[in-house]
């Protein structure tokens, strides 16, 4: 015999299947149904696919109490989406959002929709007071213009445009909308020196990001002088267009994160130099380089620049510094190398830290010398990037590739990274660069201690075969690296390793005990990312009466 669930049970049950607010109605990158033998171009002409983006609301078909908490919780209705929302559900969510800010999304990703148009005026003609976040393609903007007159977004923060290609024949966005109280604009494929930016009253915009999709095109400098209010700056994509900036410098006395992505050398250093910041801004650039180009960076000496001005503000914090390095054939040239080596600084109060400077470099070169030496002895301190982190790196994380990599990482650490002499702890991953860290921790007479303050060591991968059988004398060179660097008076008192159970009761396991206390780590203790992502949001759900009305 089956009993129901009580109501309270049935409650918690929906506020946990319905925690993703709003529906995922729309996957970007999906543009083929998969559900088809002949696949589709529209997955929203699929049933299933349909179905999938209603998200939550298909919980609203399982009881008449699953439909009552939904109605009630207004909260859950303010995301409005017209690839997954027919006109019928487009009224109920007006209705059940009652006075709630609305996010309405009329970007066709999948070609021109006519209903596009008739559901977006449908929208602004019952809520136009409520919508505060827009995500619309440019023409979709251009066929209701006419809507925008009789009824302005007057609460519109937050907008996301794309396809904004401008030209005589198609007008500024903002010339539609006019949005003066506007906080966060996301412009993509934007053209024709970005115009749109150019004597628009943003003057309260918090957070700008422009994606130029690497076509040829740039953004006048002069744009960001007004966005005196600016504590985000994001660019991506630049393609090969040259920047340039002859001006004054540009003051954002508020920005604290300019992120710029994807841009040649040359580019980012124009833009840095362009920009005068406060000391605590975080810095996170994807720089493509020449390789003859690799001792001096332009966009190092930019940094530098900064940094000279406002003070080292990463040398007197406590960071935790995470490396990571790859050379590897370039997929569609089999002939060249594709290089990178990414390095972030993140203060030392857990894995989740924000990161404080974060630098991915990407060089191609022809020459697999090259790409094995690129670390070779002409390129000490990371390019210049080492020094501009300070003495203030205790936390060491060296990450290993994600497929076998061409470059010789002999002497990694101690050509790139010995300047760090406060280094308290590393972690290091991948059996070869285990190896090549084991060797160069070891005391040296020709050389000077390199981490004389390191006291723990954290090996989350490394093969307990290859130290339970002393393969290749691995097992020898760890306990030769912890007896020197003890009779040297600079012991390490910690030695962290995964599965340490398959060293117990062996020759090896007594000891390491006499010289180290050991203990079990995972690859939960190692940062794998050099910027995490934001923790998802929880959407907060009323409570209703259990009363049992259908």
């Amino acid at each position: 015999m089956a009993f129901p669930l009580p109501p309270e049970m049935l409650y918690f049950i929906f506020r946990i299947l319905a925690v993703e607010q709003p529906p995922h109605t729309r996957n970007v990158l999906r543009k083929i149904c998969p559900h088809d033998l002949i696949a589709r171009s529209n997955p929203a002409g699929c049933t299933q696919c349909h179905t999938r983006n209603l998200g939550w609301l298909n919980l609203t078909h399982v009881c008449h109490l699953w439909r009552k908490i939904a109605c009630a919780t207004s909260s859950l209705w303010t995301s409005i989406d017209y690839v997954a929302l027919s006109h019928p559900f487009v009224k109920l969510f007006l209705k059940n959002s009652q006075n709630q800010m609305l996010s309405v999304s009329a970007a066709n990703l999948y070609g021109w929709n006519r209903g596009q148009s008739a559901m977006y005026r449908f929208v602004l003609e019952r809520a136009h007071a409520r919508v505060e976040t827009l995500e619309v393609e440019h023409k979709t903007l251009v066929e209701i213009a006419g809507v925008f007159t009789e009824r302005p977004l007057s609460n519109l923060k937050n907008m996301s445009v794309f396809n904004a290609i401008h030209s005589a024949s198609i007008p500024n966005p903002f010339s539609i909308i006019g949005p003066a109280a506007l906080h966060e604009l996301h412009v993509s494929s934007y053209l024709d020196n970005a115009t749109l930016l150019h004597n628009t009253p943003l003057h309260n915009l918090r957070s700008l990001s422009v994606d130029f999709l690497d076509r040829d095109s740039s953004m006048t400098m002069e744009a960001l002088r007004p966005l005196k209010q600016l504590v985000i700056l994001r660019l991506q994509r630049f393609g090969e267009a040259e920047w340039t900036h002859e001006g004054d410098v540009i003051e954002l006395a508020y920005c604290r994160e300019v992120d710029l992505q994807r841009g040649r050398d040359a580019t980012i250093a124009t833009i840095l130099h362009a920009l005068r910041l406060p000391s605590n801004v975080r810095f996170l650039l994807g720089v493509q380089l020449d390789y003859d180009s690799l001792s001096s960076p332009q966009c190092v000496a930019a940094l530098r620049h900064h940094y000279d001005r406002v003070g080292y503000y990463l040398h007197d914090r406590s960071l935790r510094a995470v490396f990571y390095h790859l050379a590897k054939e370039n997929r569609w040239d089999p002939e060249s190398f594709d290089l990178e080596w990414r390095i972030g600084a993140f203060s030392c109060t857990g894995r989740n830290s924000s990161v404080n400077l974060a630098v991915t470099f990407n060089c191609t070169t022809t020459d697999e010398s090259q790409a094995r030496d690129c670390l070779a002895d002409e390129h000490t301190g990371l390019f210049g990037l080492a020094s501009l982190m300070g003495t203030g790196i205790h936390e060491l994380d060296l990450l290993p590739p994600e497929r076998d990599s061409l470059i010789d990482i002999r002497g990694i650490v101690s050509r790139q990274f010995s300047d760090w002499t406060s280094v308290e702890s590393v972690r290091v991953a991948g059996s070869d660069l285990i190896i090549a860290t084991l060797g160069e921790l070891v005391p040296r007479p020709e050389r000077t201690l390199l981490y004389p303050h390191l006291s723990e060591l954290s090996l989350p991968d490394f093969p307990m075969w290859t130290l339970a059988n002393n393969h290749n004398g691995f097992g020898t060179k760890l306990v030769t690296l912890l007896r020197s660097r003890l009779d040297l008076g600079a012991p390490i008192r910690t030695l962290k390793m995964a599965n340490t159970d398959r060293l117990r009761k062996t020759a090896l396991w007594d000891d390491l005990s006499d010289l180290v206390h050991v203990c079990d780590v995972t690859w939960a203790h190692l940062g794998s990312r050099l910027i995490e992502a934001p923790s998802p949001k929880v959407q907060q759900l009323g409570v209703i009466s259990d009363s049992d009305d259908d």
